[in-house]
């Protein structure tokens, strides 16, 4: 009795210790990291957040001239500090936030609120002076696009232009549009990824820039110009927004203190601030008109060229076409023509459509066919036909490569009952020569034999029996086996491909090599699942495994995303963090999972 009234009166206790925790007090304190800043420039403001750690939604202001956008993840933290004998914690999250002026004035910043199961929390509101960059021509920023109108698929060409007049202690450079470069397939363009110069940080990326001298309104600079390939990934209207360059630079002395309180002359430093004007480019569909039946998405300007290993052949010898596509759009997502489509190649050729990508080196992409000649009529490698939209002339091209002279050689197909032997004789045989009952067996050449003579159907029929029996036996056999066969295969063949795959991406998680492994992983997979062979998928690949329904469209389209985030990683340095690795491990890992089930 005593033990269960002890009980009884230890549960309000224990709610008593657990109800500060349910009810615990969110507290928020908002800072920024300066009183005023110029107009164009962004200024930090960090908002801390006491009392939780999760479920909080973060609500930012509407001020009319100001704009607000989350810099990274909150962070979580806990500290105690003791100053003056006074002891003060903090245990919740951090956000770091970025404020930019658009117009120059006094601003007046309401209370930044979140929102948590327990109610809707608010800081402290804080007043922002921004201020006119001023008339200084030190330092200038430029940003140009070379069209205002583009076609879906045609690139955009961005110029970055930064004037110098005076040596930079520090900068801090903001460009938006690379801050979006997950939503847009951004790259540097090919005349300025392989010249040397000086690379600058813009948004936390590492970009080369060519350097010059330059004259500009009568005065002297020195010119930083870099140019960006940006391909819009849907139509309607791309914004680069403003971007912003903040500087230091030396001007002068001033007198200060030293650590022992010396009077010392030191430089003085003076920020300088320059912003470009912000852009809008319209991108246009395609035109449905006139588009050609074999046109496959190819946007810019190409030529086409075929060629072949050997020239001379016997009929159904294997001959090696490379179909060469040069130009300057975006070659990796060319699909290869198909061959059995052109009624030259359907009539004369025996092809095997393949799904292998082609061999893309710079401006040129090379696709690899085994095509069989028929006849030994056939005389020519007909020419290969291939579909643009050429945006320069505002309509669709269709091209047509060179041809090849071909010649045919006829393929004597040989009995083995033609073949005599010369035994019980002494007389020499003489080579290559053919006799009325046969040819003699020292006559050599690479034809396949082909038996021409007639089956005895009296053995058959002694055979026929048993063969039926072991016939039926075979089938059902095989219906068995093949029955089980797929989850055999699944397990021993995809799985464990996959399972080394995956865990050669993780070795690699450190290093550069990591994504190429990880799609390795996933688009090898795909091709062991669906008996594709052994090359690579491509989106192109999943676009005709989902018209053809080997693939649901759900996963097509997440597949389709991967590989296109796989392919943008390729041309911009990637600045995640191994913890951001993992969980993309994670994501494919799980995909590769719903393969499985729904495969």
């Amino acid at each position: 009795m005593f033990k269960a009234l002890r009980r009884l009166l230890l549960l309000p206790v224990l709610f008593l210790i657990f109800l500060p925790d349910l009810s615990a007090e969110i507290t928020l304190k908002a800072e920024l990291s300066g009183s005023s800043l110029v107009v164009g420039d962004e200024i930090r403001l960090q908002l801390k957040i006491d009392g939780t750690r999760e479920d909080i939604e973060l609500i930012f202001p509407q001020v009319e001239g100001l704009e607000f956008r989350q810099l990274a993840p909150p962070s979580s933290t806990s500290q105690t500090t003791i100053i003056n004998g006074r002891v003060e914690s903090f245990s919740g999250l951090v956000y770091q936030i970025g404020v930019q002026a658009r117009k120059k004035g006094f601003y007046r910043i309401p209370p930044l609120k979140v929102k948590h199961p327990s109610g809707v929390f608010q800081s402290q509101p804080l007043s922002l002076r921004a201020v006119d960059p001023g008339q200084q021509t030190s330092l200038l920023l430029e940003v140009e696009a070379d069209h205002k109108k583009v076609f879906m698929g045609e690139p955009v060409m961005i110029t970055v232009k930064l004037y110098f007049q005076e040596s930079i202690e520090g900068y801090s450079f903001r460009f938006p549009l690379l801050e979006k470069k997950d939503e847009l397939d951004i790259s540097l363009a090919g005349d300025n990824a392989n010249k040397g110069g000086t690379n600058l940080t813009l948004s936390g990326f590492q970009i080369p820039f060519e350097q010059s001298e330059t004259t500009k309104r009568g005065e002297s600079y020195s010119l930083y110009q870099t140019r960006l390939k940006v391909y819009p990934k849907e139509p309607g209207i791309l914004k680069v927004p403003s971007s912003s360059i903040k500087a230091n630079v030396q001007r002068g002395t001033e007198i200060r203190r030293d650590f022992f309180g010396r009077a010392v002359r030191v430089g003085k430093q003076e920020s300088i601030f320059a912003s470009s004007k912000p852009l809008e480019i319209e991108i246009t569909p395609l035109p449905a008109k006139n588009r050609p039946r074999g046109f496959s998405g190819a946007v810019g300007a190409f030529q086409v060229s075929i060629a072949a290993d050997q020239r001379q052949v016997k009929v159904g010898d294997p001959i090696e076409l490379k179909i060469i596509i040069q130009g300057t759009g975006r070659l990796h997502r060319i699909e290869r023509p198909i061959l059995s489509d052109l009624p030259e190649y359907k009539a004369n050729f025996t092809v095997q459509d393949n799904l292998q990508p082609g061999d893309l080196q710079g401006e040129s992409l090379t696709f690899k066919q085994i095509i069989r000649p028929n006849s030994e009529q056939v005389d020519k490698i007909p020419p290969v036909t291939f579909s643009y939209f050429d945006p320069a002339l505002r309509r669709y091209q269709t091209l047509r490569s060179n041809a090849l002279d071909l010649r045919v050689l006829s393929t004597t197909k040989v009995s083995a009952s033609d073949i005599v032997t010369n035994s019980g004789t002494n007389q020499p045989v003489r080579p290559r020569v053919r006799s009325k009952e046969g040819i003699y067996p020292n006559y050599r050449f690479e034809d396949a034999l082909i038996s021409q003579e007639f089956s005895p159907l009296f053995f058959l029929w002694f055979l026929l029996p048993p063969l039926s029996y072991f016939l039926v036996f075979y089938w059902q056999t095989k219906r068995r086996l093949l029955s089980s066969d797929q989850a055999l295969k699944r397990s021993r063949t995809a799985k464990l491909s996959n399972y080394k795959r995956l865990k050669e991406a993780k070795n690699k998680i450190e290093q550069d090599e990591f994504y190429p492994a990880l799609q390795k992983a996933l688009t090898g997979y795909i091709s062991d699942r669906l008996n594709l062979g052994v090359g690579e998928v491509t989106v192109v690949d999943i676009k005709k495994l989902l018209e053809s329904g080997k693939i649901p469209p759900d996963l097509a389209g997440k597949v389709t995303e991967y590989l296109e985030r796989f392919d943008l990683i390729r041309y911009a340095r990637s600045q995640d963090s191994t913890e951001e690795r993992r969980e993309l491990l994670a994501e494919i890992t799980e995909l590769m999972k719903e393969l499985e089930r729904k495969l």
